[in-house]
Parts: C-alpha cells; structure tokens; sequence
C-alpha cells in the first residue's frame, strides 16, 4: 500500500504513518510523534498517524 495508488501522497513510505493535512498539503510530523487509531470493535490499532 504505501507509496503507490491513492494512499502514496497521505502514506509516508518510510514508515508507513499517514501525514497530516495542513495548509493544502500532507505533511510529515517535525517530531516524528505519532498517534494510534483505535477499531472501537476489535480495540486493536488499525492506523497510526502524525
């Protein structure tokens, strides 16, 4: 998935992190902190973003 399709521009290829949108661009996090998203369902993680 990451860097190609639909996700190459919101997916850092490095990491596999999405970017965050700011200022009409994606962007990569300065402080490379990033911020699980949790499937209520199932409780795992499923995204991880900046």
């Amino acid at each position: 998935m990451a860097g190609s399709g639909v996700f190459a521009e919101i997916l850092d290829g490095e990491t596999g992190v999405f970017k965050y949108y700011s200022e009409e661009e994606w962007k990569k996090s300065s402080s490379g902190k990033t911020v699980g998203i949790v499937n209520p369902t199932t409780r795992k993680t499923q995204f991880k973003v900046q």
